[in-house]
């Protein structure tokens, strides 16, 4: 049964999904949708703006998820990711596992915050916030994953990989290209657990695709794309 997955035509919140249909061999398409910045600097946000209160959400936003058979439609990235990993048994084997994935999950949430609002804040907050950023937030959140991740070959120390390791990952990889030498190299095993990602053969063809989108992480009116 395939799904459509409706994002803004970026990397966003809307890659580790794309990542977990990957991995799990789920069937799907995409709705991709375009942010433009206008000649007078105005965002055009209206290729989803148009679509939004017409596709019979609930609670309407991006990324949204349509199981194409049942007809189910759902928002809110947390939810679509156990919605599909439940499909694809990348959920935990047990509540004890499930459980630490939900815990990781809400530490990405962390990590993604304080991210998302330099990014988002306009050049000249990107560019104050910085070094707070790759110095001190960042790190000291990532520093708890990295002690959590030791002696363990997924994220939330479970038998096999979960979704949130390929959330994980997705920020792990953004967060190289932002910083590498502050946000990557003092953590050896989030690295190398980078590295154990990528080389899932499923990971490996979806990358090597016409379909895989590497940049822009973030919308065109980020600060950091």
């Amino acid at each position: 049964m395939a799904v459509t997955l409706g994002y803004w035509h970026i990397r966003g919140l809307g890659q580790p999904i794309r990542y977990l249909c990957e991995v799990g061999g789920i069937k799907y398409s995409e709705r991709l949708y375009t942010a433009k910045i206008l000649d007078d600097g105005q965002v055009d946000c209206s290729d989803w703006l148009d679509e939004k209160e017409t596709l019979g959400l609930d609670f309407p936003n991006l990324p949204y998820l349509i199981d194409d058979a049942s007809g189910l439609k759902l928002t809110q990235t947390g939810t679509i990711l156990e919605y599909l990993a439940r499909r694809c048994d990348k959920l935990g084997e047990d509540p004890a596992e499930q459980i630490r994935v939900r815990m990781v999950w809400d530490v990405t949430c962390d990590l993604r915050t304080p991210y998302i609002r330099a990014c988002y804040g306009g050049l000249a907050h990107f560019e104050a916030t910085r070094s707070m950023l790759v110095e001190k937030q960042l790190p000291a959140i990532l520093a708890r994953l990295e002690k959590y991740l030791d002696g363990h070959e997924w994220v939330a120390q479970t038998k096999h990989l979960t979704y949130v390791d390929l959330v994980v990952y997705d920020l792990v990889d953004q967060f190289a290209v932002l910083d590498e030498d502050l946000l990557l190299k003092p953590f050896p095993n989030l690295a190398a657990h980078r590295d154990r990602v990528a080389a899932l053969p499923a990971m490996v063809a979806y990358r090597q695709s016409s379909a895989f989108i590497d940049r822009p992480f973030n919308n065109p009116f980020a600060a950091f794309k």
